[in-house]
């Protein structure tokens, strides 16, 4: 499992760092890319990479939804509120303008 997060790691820092870049860094690193044939496997590689984030983002909401109905006090929902950095609104933990 530690080798699938490693490689996972990897590319998507590699992604990240080709969205980063300026100038002609950022066409170096195309020109490489496009010579070694990797064009193709990066951008399915970012697409798992969004879709993995999305459907990651899905389950976070589920899963607060669910402890914010199992929570009873409010001293539980605001402690959840600040150890994984949501809002907490109205009695309920708002998580819609939440970042991932």
């Amino acid at each position: 499992m530690d080798v699938v997060v490693c490689c996972f790691n990897a590319r998507a820092k590699q992604l990240l760092e080709l969205l980063l870049d300026s100038g002609f860094q950022k066409y170096l690193k195309w020109m490489t890319n496009k010579l070694a044939g990797n064009e193709l496997a990066m951008i399915q590689q970012g697409t798992n990479v969004v879709s993995y984030a999305s459907i990651n983002a899905l389950a976070i909401r589920k899963i607060f939804k669910k402890y914010d109905k199992i929570l009873k006090g409010v001293r539980d929902k605001v402690h959840l509120a600040t150890k994984f950095g949501v809002s907490f609104v109205g009695g309920k933990l708002d998580i819609s303008g939440w970042k991932i």
